[in-house]
Order: C-alpha cells, then structure tokens, then sequence
C-alpha cells in the first residue's frame, strides 16, 4: 500500500485541454478586466529600477527553470512565486503558503500588471506605481487537515485604479 501512495504522489497529470491564454490575447473583456485585480508576488531584489518610474522584473524563464521548451509559455519570464488578488482598498488574499510570517511578508512585492503587452516580449517591465509592499498579515491559515491555505495581507497603500473583487466569505 505504501508503494503505491509512492508512486501516485509521483504522477504527474493534467486533465483536460490547456486552454491557458496570455491577457493581450484574451477575448473575454471580464476575464482582462479581473486580471487587472490580480498582483504578481515578486522578491523585492529581483526588480530593478529603471528611473522615469519604470521597474524591470529580474528572473529567469521557465524553460530555464526547467520547463520542457516546446511547452507553452516557455520562453516567457518567471518572476513571480505567488498571485493574489485585491479583496479591499488595500487588501490582498493570497495563499497562506506564501506568506508564511513577517519576514516573508517583508521581502516581497506586490506588482500589478505583471503581464506581456506584446507577443515575443523578453522583457517585464511595470511602473513603480503598481508595485506595493506587504505592510501586514492579517490573517492566515495554513491547515494540511482543514485543507485551508489562506491569507489576507494589508498592503502599504490603497489602491485606487483596480476593481476589488468579490469573494466567498
């Protein structure tokens, strides 16, 4: 029994058609529109001021992470750990696994329009007015028995130019 739960903990599986699209080339205007109230978690080392208000994202693609190279997305960069989404004026819920206490709340950032605006883009590039800090965790849970995996994270600032979205309580 044993080497059985092994070996299923291995398999890796994917069920269904991989109908992922990029932002720019979604035809669903809800789908963008929900996609703007969605922030990428960054290392805070791995952006790069550029001056004029303009960050460069660091990071290597997932085909250098390993990532087989005729899969999709392959040659896209791989900057971010986390996602998130804006529940508050400055709130964000996230996963609890992300955040795991205050020194990781510390060392991140939270970019908005973290996306391609062009096919073949080797470069992320986000203005400096889309990248938040963690101010503090909320609330968090992380239960392998509940199965809960959860946060609510106070950004630094409001975020006035993206919807916040609706969630179940």
């Amino acid at each position: 029994l044993l080497f059985s739960l092994q070996l299923s903990a291995n398999t890796k599986v994917i069920y269904g058609d991989d109908n992922r699209v990029d932002v720019i080339d979604s035809t669903n205007s809800m789908y963008v529109e929900l996609s703007s109230s969605t922030a990428a978690m960054i290392p805070g080392s791995s952006l790069q001021s550029l001056g004029n208000g303009i960050s460069k994202v660091l990071g290597k693609t997932l085909s250098q992470r390993g990532i087989c190279s005729s899969e999709r997305f392959a040659d896209q960069l791989s900057g971010a750990n986390c996602s998130g989404f804006l529940v508050g004026d400055n709130l964000l819920v996230t996963a609890g696994h992300c955040v795991t206490g205050q020194s990781s709340c510390n060392s991140y950032k939270w970019v908005f329009d973290y996306k391609i605006d062009s096919a073949g883009q080797s470069e992320m590039k986000v203005d400096n007015s889309n990248i938040y800090s963690c101010k503090r965790i909320v609330n968090r849970a992380l239960n392998n028995s509940t199965m809960d995996d959860w946060a609510i994270i106070e950004l630094d600032r409001k975020v006035l130019d993206r919807r916040v979205l609706d969630y179940r309580r």
